[in-house]
Protein backbone atom coordinates (compact mmCIF):
# COMPACT_ATOMS: atom_id res chain seq x y z
CA UNK A 1 0.00 0.00 0.00
CA UNK A 2 2.97 2.57 0.95
CA UNK A 3 4.08 2.00 -2.59
CA UNK A 4 0.60 2.34 -4.33
CA UNK A 5 0.26 5.71 -2.75
CA UNK A 6 3.38 7.04 -3.38
CA UNK A 7 3.01 6.46 -7.25
CA UNK A 8 -0.12 7.78 -7.35
CA UNK A 9 0.93 11.08 -5.38
CA UNK A 10 3.85 11.60 -8.02
CA UNK A 11 1.97 10.74 -10.83
CA UNK A 12 -0.31 13.52 -9.68
CA UNK A 13 -1.38 16.29 -12.55
CA UNK A 14 0.61 19.67 -10.99
CA UNK A 15 -2.69 21.60 -10.05
CA UNK A 16 -3.94 18.31 -8.30
CA UNK A 17 -0.68 18.72 -6.66
CA UNK A 18 -0.91 22.83 -5.62
CA UNK A 19 -4.89 21.60 -4.11
CA UNK A 20 -3.41 18.88 -2.26
CA UNK A 21 -0.84 21.21 -0.21
CA UNK A 22 -3.03 23.36 0.45
CA UNK A 23 -5.45 20.92 1.66
CA UNK A 24 -2.69 19.41 3.78
CA UNK A 25 -1.63 22.73 4.99
CA UNK A 26 -5.14 23.61 6.14
CA UNK A 27 -5.91 20.71 8.13
CA UNK A 28 -2.23 20.78 9.78
CA UNK A 29 -2.94 24.04 10.76
CA UNK A 30 -6.31 23.47 12.15
CA UNK A 31 -5.16 20.64 14.15
CA UNK A 32 -2.50 22.79 15.76
CA UNK A 33 0.39 21.45 14.02
CA UNK A 34 1.05 25.30 12.44
CA UNK A 35 2.25 26.38 15.87
CA UNK A 36 5.81 25.92 14.87
CA UNK A 37 5.55 27.61 11.64
CA UNK A 38 3.98 30.76 12.55
CA UNK A 39 6.47 30.68 15.90
CA UNK A 40 9.28 30.33 12.83
CA UNK A 41 7.97 33.21 11.20
CA UNK A 42 8.02 35.69 13.88
CA UNK A 43 10.21 38.87 13.17
CA UNK A 44 13.85 38.72 14.03
CA UNK A 45 15.09 41.98 14.98
CA UNK A 46 18.83 42.88 14.06
CA UNK A 47 21.51 40.87 15.95
CA UNK A 48 24.41 42.97 18.01
CA UNK A 49 26.32 39.53 17.78
CA UNK A 50 30.09 40.85 18.48
CA UNK A 51 31.89 43.75 19.03
CA UNK A 52 31.00 46.29 17.15
CA UNK A 53 27.65 44.70 16.48
CA UNK A 54 28.97 42.70 13.40
CA UNK A 55 32.12 41.62 11.38
CA UNK A 56 33.05 45.50 9.98
CA UNK A 57 32.52 46.65 13.38
CA UNK A 58 30.89 49.69 12.38
CA UNK A 59 29.13 50.34 15.77
CA UNK A 60 25.83 50.39 13.65
CA UNK A 61 22.12 48.83 14.34
CA UNK A 62 19.75 48.03 11.49
CA UNK A 63 16.60 49.44 13.02
CA UNK A 64 15.83 52.74 14.39
CA UNK A 65 15.16 53.18 18.18
CA UNK A 66 12.78 55.70 19.99
CA UNK A 67 14.37 57.15 22.86
CA UNK A 68 13.90 58.99 25.66
CA UNK A 69 15.03 55.41 27.77
CA UNK A 70 14.27 54.39 31.40
CA UNK A 71 15.46 51.41 33.67
CA UNK A 72 13.77 48.32 32.03
CA UNK A 73 15.52 45.56 34.32
CA UNK A 74 19.46 45.22 35.47
CA UNK A 75 21.87 42.83 36.32
CA UNK A 76 24.25 42.76 39.59
CA UNK A 77 27.14 41.30 39.39
CA UNK A 78 31.08 41.26 39.31
CA UNK A 79 32.89 43.49 37.55
CA UNK A 80 31.98 43.97 33.48
CA UNK A 81 35.03 44.97 31.28
CA UNK A 82 33.80 43.97 28.31
CA UNK A 83 30.67 44.94 26.56
CA UNK A 84 27.49 42.44 25.31
CA UNK A 85 26.23 40.79 22.53
CA UNK A 86 22.76 40.22 21.32
CA UNK A 87 20.78 37.65 19.62
CA UNK A 88 17.41 35.80 19.14
CA UNK A 89 15.56 37.26 22.13
CA UNK A 90 18.77 37.11 24.40
CA UNK A 91 21.73 39.01 25.41
CA UNK A 92 25.08 37.97 26.17
CA UNK A 93 28.13 38.41 28.46
CA UNK A 94 31.17 37.56 30.34
CA UNK A 95 32.06 38.87 33.65
CA UNK A 96 35.69 39.26 35.66
CA UNK A 97 34.41 36.50 37.87
CA UNK A 98 34.62 34.09 34.65
CA UNK A 99 30.94 33.67 34.37
CA UNK A 100 29.34 33.76 30.89
CA UNK A 101 25.50 35.26 31.33
CA UNK A 102 22.92 34.67 29.26
CA UNK A 103 19.81 36.68 29.87
CA UNK A 104 16.32 36.58 28.30
CA UNK A 105 15.64 40.35 26.37
CA UNK A 106 12.47 40.71 27.91
CA UNK A 107 12.65 40.51 31.30
CA UNK A 108 16.41 39.78 32.49
CA UNK A 109 15.60 36.59 33.43
CA UNK A 110 18.12 33.97 33.72
CA UNK A 111 18.32 31.62 30.76
CA UNK A 112 22.27 29.86 31.36
CA UNK A 113 25.11 30.89 32.91
CA UNK A 114 28.70 29.23 32.32
CA UNK A 115 31.80 29.48 34.49
CA UNK A 116 34.96 29.72 33.21
CA UNK A 117 38.22 28.94 33.95
CA UNK A 118 39.19 32.11 34.92
CA UNK A 119 37.70 35.73 34.67
CA UNK A 120 36.63 37.57 31.33
CA UNK A 121 38.32 40.77 31.05
CA UNK A 122 37.63 43.18 27.63
CA UNK A 123 35.79 41.15 26.39
CA UNK A 124 32.74 40.91 24.04
CA UNK A 125 31.00 37.56 23.23
CA UNK A 126 30.82 36.58 19.88
CA UNK A 127 27.45 34.57 18.88
CA UNK A 128 27.77 32.45 15.59
CA UNK A 129 25.83 30.26 13.83
CA UNK A 130 24.34 29.90 17.44
CA UNK A 131 27.01 29.39 19.58
CA UNK A 132 29.05 31.70 21.90
CA UNK A 133 32.89 32.40 21.87
CA UNK A 134 35.19 34.24 23.85
CA UNK A 135 38.50 33.66 25.73
CA UNK A 136 39.28 33.70 29.50
CA UNK A 137 42.29 35.36 31.02
CA UNK A 138 43.94 31.91 31.44
CA UNK A 139 43.98 32.01 27.64
CA UNK A 140 40.93 29.14 27.10
CA UNK A 141 38.80 30.04 24.14
CA UNK A 142 35.72 28.52 24.62
CA UNK A 143 32.60 27.61 22.22
CA UNK A 144 29.29 26.80 24.01
CA UNK A 145 25.90 25.99 23.04
CA UNK A 146 23.95 29.23 22.27
CA UNK A 147 20.74 28.20 23.25
CA UNK A 148 22.00 25.86 26.66
CA UNK A 149 25.08 27.23 27.60
CA UNK A 150 26.77 24.14 27.14
CA UNK A 151 30.40 23.53 26.40
CA UNK A 152 31.00 22.73 22.83
CA UNK A 153 34.79 22.56 22.47
CA UNK A 154 37.73 24.90 24.10
CA UNK A 155 41.18 25.58 23.28
CA UNK A 156 44.43 26.22 25.38
CA UNK A 157 46.10 29.29 23.38
CA UNK A 158 48.55 29.92 25.90
CA UNK A 159 49.72 33.03 27.23
CA UNK A 160 48.32 36.38 26.00
CA UNK A 161 45.92 38.83 25.71
CA UNK A 162 42.78 38.26 23.66
CA UNK A 163 40.68 40.78 21.36
CA UNK A 164 36.85 39.92 21.21
CA UNK A 165 36.46 37.60 18.02
CA UNK A 166 34.49 38.40 14.82
CA UNK A 167 32.36 35.64 13.02
CA UNK A 168 32.05 35.27 9.65
CA UNK A 169 31.46 32.23 7.07
CA UNK A 170 31.85 29.89 9.96
CA UNK A 171 35.24 31.11 10.96
CA UNK A 172 35.94 32.74 13.99
CA UNK A 173 38.92 35.26 13.71
CA UNK A 174 40.65 36.92 16.97
CA UNK A 175 44.35 38.44 17.99
CA UNK A 176 45.69 36.73 20.92
CA UNK A 177 49.32 38.54 22.24
CA UNK A 178 50.86 39.18 18.92
CA UNK A 179 49.25 36.51 16.95
CA UNK A 180 46.16 36.58 14.75
CA UNK A 181 44.27 33.52 14.80
CA UNK A 182 41.67 31.92 12.27
CA UNK A 183 39.26 29.14 14.03
CA UNK A 184 36.73 26.66 12.30
CA UNK A 185 33.35 27.71 14.54
CA UNK A 186 32.69 23.96 14.16
CA UNK A 187 35.79 21.88 15.62
CA UNK A 188 38.19 24.38 16.50
CA UNK A 189 40.73 23.60 14.53
CA UNK A 190 43.17 26.46 13.47
CA UNK A 191 42.77 27.45 10.02
CA UNK A 192 45.72 29.86 9.94
CA UNK A 193 47.87 32.15 12.21
CA UNK A 194 49.54 35.49 11.24
CA UNK A 195 52.64 36.88 13.32
CA UNK A 196 53.28 40.39 12.01
CA UNK A 197 57.41 40.66 12.26
CA UNK A 198 58.03 43.06 15.13
CA UNK A 199 54.55 43.12 16.30
CA UNK A 200 53.95 42.90 20.14
CA UNK A 201 50.42 43.44 20.12
CA UNK A 202 47.41 43.57 17.71
CA UNK A 203 44.21 45.08 16.97
CA UNK A 204 40.77 43.49 16.80
CA UNK A 205 39.98 42.51 13.52
CA UNK A 206 37.08 43.59 11.43
CA UNK A 207 36.15 42.02 8.22
CA UNK A 208 34.66 42.95 5.13
CA UNK A 209 33.16 40.82 2.55
CA UNK A 210 36.71 38.61 1.70
CA UNK A 211 39.19 41.15 3.35
CA UNK A 212 40.32 40.94 7.09
CA UNK A 213 41.66 43.94 8.50
CA UNK A 214 43.88 44.55 11.53
CA UNK A 215 46.78 46.83 12.84
CA UNK A 216 50.06 46.42 14.68
CA UNK A 217 51.89 48.68 17.31
CA UNK A 218 54.66 48.85 14.42
CA UNK A 219 52.30 51.52 13.11
CA UNK A 220 51.13 49.05 10.45
CA UNK A 221 47.35 48.66 9.03
CA UNK A 222 46.93 45.15 7.55
CA UNK A 223 44.79 44.05 5.00
CA UNK A 224 44.63 40.14 4.73
CA UNK A 225 42.61 37.56 2.52
CA UNK A 226 39.59 36.59 4.77
CA UNK A 227 39.85 32.54 4.17
CA UNK A 228 44.09 32.28 3.87
CA UNK A 229 45.60 35.16 5.80
CA UNK A 230 47.89 36.05 2.92
CA UNK A 231 48.86 39.81 3.15
CA UNK A 232 47.07 41.75 0.43
CA UNK A 233 48.56 45.21 1.23
CA UNK A 234 50.34 46.86 4.54
CA UNK A 235 49.50 50.35 5.34
CA UNK A 236 52.24 51.96 7.32
CA UNK A 237 50.32 54.37 9.85
CA UNK A 238 51.33 57.86 10.94
CA UNK A 239 51.29 56.70 14.79
CA UNK A 240 50.64 53.74 16.59
CA UNK A 241 46.81 52.52 16.50
CA UNK A 242 44.38 53.27 19.44
CA UNK A 243 41.65 51.50 18.24
CA UNK A 244 40.40 48.71 16.40
CA UNK A 245 39.83 49.27 12.44
CA UNK A 246 36.49 49.92 11.28
CA UNK A 247 35.26 48.71 7.45
CA UNK A 248 33.18 50.59 5.27
CA UNK A 249 31.47 50.65 2.39
CA UNK A 250 34.30 53.97 1.40
CA UNK A 251 37.09 52.62 3.49
CA UNK A 252 38.96 51.53 6.21
CA UNK A 253 38.65 53.88 9.23
CA UNK A 254 41.65 53.56 11.71
CA UNK A 255 42.68 55.85 14.62
CA UNK A 256 45.89 56.49 16.09
CA UNK A 257 47.51 57.70 18.70
CA UNK A 258 48.80 61.23 17.53
CA UNK A 259 44.87 62.16 17.88
CA UNK A 260 43.49 61.62 14.26
CA UNK A 261 41.20 59.14 12.47
CA UNK A 262 42.34 58.21 9.16
CA UNK A 263 39.99 56.51 5.59
CA UNK A 264 42.12 54.07 4.06
CA UNK A 265 41.25 52.81 0.76
CA UNK A 266 40.31 48.97 1.07
CA UNK A 267 41.70 47.68 -2.55
CA UNK A 268 44.92 49.25 -2.20
CA UNK A 269 45.89 50.63 1.21
CA UNK A 270 46.02 54.15 -0.20
CA UNK A 271 45.22 57.04 2.47
CA UNK A 272 42.15 59.25 1.20
CA UNK A 273 41.86 61.48 4.38
CA UNK A 274 42.89 62.21 7.86
CA UNK A 275 41.24 64.13 9.95
CA UNK A 276 42.88 66.36 13.16
CA UNK A 277 40.37 65.68 16.34
CA UNK A 278 42.39 67.28 18.72
CA UNK A 279 41.77 64.50 21.83
CA UNK A 280 42.92 60.48 21.68
CA UNK A 281 40.63 58.58 19.37
CA UNK A 282 40.39 55.27 22.45
CA UNK A 283 37.14 53.77 21.03
CA UNK A 284 36.46 52.65 17.16
CA UNK A 285 33.96 54.89 15.44
CA UNK A 286 30.40 54.05 14.20
CA UNK A 287 29.14 54.29 10.77
CA UNK A 288 25.92 55.32 9.91
CA UNK A 289 25.25 56.09 6.28
CA UNK A 290 27.20 59.15 5.04
CA UNK A 291 28.65 59.86 8.90
CA UNK A 292 30.89 59.14 11.03
CA UNK A 293 30.66 59.43 14.71
CA UNK A 294 33.80 59.14 16.85
CA UNK A 295 34.43 59.92 20.79
CA UNK A 296 37.80 61.24 21.82
CA UNK A 297 39.10 62.44 24.91
CA UNK A 298 41.36 61.29 27.91
CA UNK A 299 40.66 60.33 31.33
CA UNK A 300 44.02 61.93 32.81
CA UNK A 301 43.32 65.42 31.21
CA UNK A 302 41.51 68.53 31.99
CA UNK A 303 39.48 69.04 28.62
CA UNK A 304 36.31 67.19 28.92
CA UNK A 305 35.66 64.61 26.06
CA UNK A 306 33.84 65.33 22.99
CA UNK A 307 31.63 63.70 19.99
CA UNK A 308 32.11 64.37 16.64
CA UNK A 309 30.49 63.80 13.32
CA UNK A 310 32.27 63.82 10.15
CA UNK A 311 31.63 63.17 6.70
CA UNK A 312 32.56 59.69 5.58
CA UNK A 313 33.69 60.48 2.09
CA UNK A 314 36.03 63.56 2.69
CA UNK A 315 36.70 63.43 6.92
CA UNK A 316 35.02 67.38 6.97
CA UNK A 317 33.52 68.16 10.45
CA UNK A 318 29.84 68.28 10.66
CA UNK A 319 29.27 68.74 14.53
CA UNK A 320 31.15 68.42 17.70
CA UNK A 321 29.43 68.27 20.79
CA UNK A 322 31.21 68.83 24.08
CA UNK A 323 30.02 66.25 26.81
CA UNK A 324 30.40 66.23 31.02
CA UNK A 325 32.32 63.29 31.02
CA UNK A 326 36.07 62.40 30.66
CA UNK A 327 38.08 59.53 28.85
CA UNK A 328 37.73 57.55 25.46
CA UNK A 329 33.79 57.89 24.57
CA UNK A 330 32.64 54.00 23.48
CA UNK A 331 29.33 54.43 20.73
CA UNK A 332 26.75 53.45 18.72
CA UNK A 333 24.52 54.35 16.14
CA UNK A 334 21.62 53.74 14.20
CA UNK A 335 19.96 55.83 11.45
CA UNK A 336 18.89 58.98 13.80
CA UNK A 337 20.54 58.33 16.76
CA UNK A 338 24.10 58.10 18.46
CA UNK A 339 24.59 56.18 21.65
CA UNK A 340 27.48 57.60 23.85
CA UNK A 341 28.96 55.59 27.08
CA UNK A 342 26.47 55.02 29.84
CA UNK A 343 23.37 56.24 28.47
CA UNK A 344 23.69 59.21 26.70
CA UNK A 345 21.86 59.70 23.72
CA UNK A 346 22.59 62.33 20.40
CA UNK A 347 20.67 63.11 17.82
CA UNK A 348 23.08 62.08 14.71
CA UNK A 349 21.60 64.90 12.57
CA UNK A 350 22.93 68.00 14.72
CA UNK A 351 24.60 66.24 18.20
CA UNK A 352 21.79 67.35 20.14
CA UNK A 353 21.60 65.76 23.73
CA UNK A 354 17.98 64.36 23.97
CA UNK A 355 19.22 62.68 27.49
CA UNK A 356 21.48 61.64 29.57
CA UNK A 357 22.01 58.39 32.12
CA UNK A 358 25.20 57.86 33.84
CA UNK A 359 26.14 54.04 34.51
CA UNK A 360 28.27 53.51 37.86
CA UNK A 361 32.04 53.90 37.00
CA UNK A 362 33.49 54.27 33.03
CA UNK A 363 32.06 51.79 31.02
CA UNK A 364 34.46 50.32 28.64
CA UNK A 365 31.63 49.29 25.92
CA UNK A 366 29.19 51.29 23.78
CA UNK A 367 25.61 50.76 24.48
CA UNK A 368 24.39 48.22 23.14
CA UNK A 369 21.10 48.61 20.94
CA UNK A 370 18.36 45.34 20.17
CA UNK A 371 15.03 45.33 19.67
CA UNK A 372 13.89 48.87 21.06
CA UNK A 373 16.21 48.55 24.09
CA UNK A 374 19.29 50.01 25.29
CA UNK A 375 21.88 47.51 27.13
CA UNK A 376 24.74 49.62 29.30
CA UNK A 377 27.34 47.51 30.81
CA UNK A 378 28.97 48.92 33.90
CA UNK A 379 32.17 48.51 35.66
CA UNK A 380 30.61 48.16 38.51
CA UNK A 381 29.13 45.23 38.25
CA UNK A 382 25.65 46.25 36.76
CA UNK A 383 24.01 45.28 33.55
CA UNK A 384 21.16 47.17 32.72
CA UNK A 385 18.38 47.36 29.94
CA UNK A 386 16.80 50.60 29.22
CA UNK A 387 13.31 50.55 27.36
CA UNK A 388 11.15 53.00 26.34
CA UNK A 389 9.63 55.61 29.04
CA UNK A 390 6.59 55.49 29.18
CA UNK A 391 4.68 58.78 28.13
Amino acid sequence: MVSDTRVRIFSMRPKALIVTAVLLSAALASAGCGEGLREAEKREPPEWAMYGGNPSRDGHYGEELAPPFAPKWSHRGDPLEGGAAASRERVFFADAGGKVWCLRHDGGELDWVFEGDAPFRGQTPLVHERRVFLVSEKGTLYCLDALGGRRLWQKELGSGRASSAAGMKGRIYLSYGRSLLCFDARNGDLLFRLDPQGASSLTAPALSEDKLFVAADTKELLCLEASTGLVIWRNELRAEPSCPPVATTAGVLIGTSDNHLSLVDKETGRMIWTAHLLQPVGSPPAVSGSRVFVGVGDRDSLVPAAVWCLDLASGGALWNQQTDLYGSLPLSADGAHVYVWGGMVLLAETGRRIMSQQAEGNPLAPPIPYDGCLYVCSPGGIFTCLGPAAP
